[in-house]
């Protein structure tokens, strides 16, 4: 994969070398817990460096990322988890904190501590920071990379899923394209 970006969230800036360290780590940690080819991994998390650095994980054992609204209830998050076959659920503990009895069945769950975070939920999930940082970082696989699955809000019923395949080339291309054209942002470019 030659994805290479350098991150700035918050103050903070990841370097392509630490993104990547980072997402590979992230893969490793996925793999141990049982993610594969095929396999969904929710996450229920705010925006931040660590989001992006489990979608390219993902994608990089060739499973599906399925994003899930902070704003659903104990409920409609425990349907999607079931209804996605989610083998990973990885969520910001503040969030977890706000799903109370939440039946997570054959899903393993994992909380990502924010700084100074000190919710229950903390206690009660194991800590993904932990599980990613205990690994090394995961080589490259012969895997086809794979879309994400998104679900709908669910207005005139439960949320349905839907699966988006990734980009083809000429997608990729055209993608690029307009990003070039609309914002200015090229690979490689960094600002305008």
């Amino acid at each position: 994969m030659s994805i290479r970006p350098t991150l700035h969230f918050r103050g903070e800036t990841v370097s392509p070398d630490m993104f990547e360290q980072r997402w590979r780590r992230s893969a490793a940690a996925l793999q141990s817990a049982g993610v594969g080819d095929g396999d969904v991994v929710a996450l229920m998390m705010r925006n931040s460096p660590e989001a992006i650095e489990l979608m390219v994980a993902v994608r990089h054992l060739g499973a599906q990322w399925c994003p899930i609204n902070w704003h659903f209830r104990s409920e409609e998050v425990a349907y999607i988890l079931r209804n996605s076959a989610a083998r990973v659920f990885i969520a910001d503990a503040a969030l977890l904190q706000g799903l109370p009895g939440l039946d997570t069945a054959d899903t393993r769950v994992f909380a990502i501590q924010g700084e100074g975070d000190t919710t229950s939920a903390v206690a009660a999930w194991p800590a993904w920071e932990m599980q990613r940082d205990a690994c090394d970082p995961l080589g490259d696989l012969a895997v086809r990379p794979r879309g994400a699955m998104f679900y709908t809000s669910g207005t005139t019923g439960l949320p349905k899923g839907i699966v988006r395949a990734p980009m083809t080339a000429a997608q990729l291309q055209a993608s690029v394209q307009v990003r070039r054209l609309a914002y200015g942002i090229e690979p490689g470019k960094i600002g305008r």
